[in-house]
């Protein structure tokens, strides 16, 4: 994959590549992305496809669109979906399941009126998306005190993959105010049941391999054995 960044649209354009070692000159086929695409995160999914989260500035200007796309083994799209679907949504982490269904954590916002005022008050958001169709499986939130500025609210640090496993999302997250104050001595380690979501791909098809056991036999001694 490559990530891209400019500030010429029209003069810049990106590619993303599948090599397959089989086919002739290597290069079994590409996907040309329009141009000024960053690329944050490609992940292997279950059916030997892909799947892609990607930004870009539409070329009329307004605010970056966020999208999450999924590829068969031949480069064809089966479905994109744009993230930017919860208020104030901001930073990402993309994980695919055993099942080929996508994971994504975000940094969301839930914007309340409090005696005249809008206050911002951070939350953890996760969704589930079916890998096939790109539909909303599950949706949820790690919320806290809306009624009072004082928080606690809860932020996410931007950084580290999605941690998934058979029917649970974990993630860390600290308490912060609704004025911008956030204490990052309050990170704790967060499990939320998840009905549906298997291990990540491809950790989990590794762990979950059924080769049988091989038994072997050592002889000799420790100097015959030398290194």
């Amino acid at each position: 994959g490559q990530s891209l960044g400019c500030s010429n649209p029209s003069g810049v354009t990106g590619s993303i590549k599948a090599v397959d070692p089989t086919a002739e000159g290597g290069i079994a086929w590409a996907i040309t992305l329009s141009p000024c695409v960053y690329v944050e995160e490609i992940h292997p999914s279950p059916n030997n496809g892909f799947v892609m989260r990607y930004s870009y500035t539409p070329a009329t200007g307004g605010d970056p669109v966020e999208k999450v796309s999924a590829f068969d083994s031949s480069g064809n799209a089966l479905w994109t979906k744009s993230i930017l679907d919860v208020s104030g949504a901001g930073s990402y982490a993309m994980a695919v399941d055993l099942n080929g269904n996508v994971a994504i954590r975000s940094d969301v916002a839930l914007y309340n009126e409090i005696e005249g005022s809008m206050y911002r008050f951070p939350e953890v958001g996760f969704m589930l998306l079916d890998g096939f169709s790109g539909v909303t499986l599950k949706q949820l939130t790690l919320r806290g005190e809306h009624d009072t500025i004082e928080g606690p609210s809860y932020k996410w640090g931007n950084i580290g993959e999605v941690s998934i496993a058979n029917g649970t999302f974990y993630t860390t997250a600290y308490e912060c105010t609704t004025l911008g104050s956030c204490n990052t001595s309050t990170t704790k380690l967060y499990a939320f049941k998840v009905p549906g979501l298997a291990m990540d791909y491809p950790r989990g098809a590794i762990l979950q391999h059924d080769e049988p056991s091989k038994q072997y036999v050592a002889m000799g001694d420790s100097f015959s054995s030398g290194e």
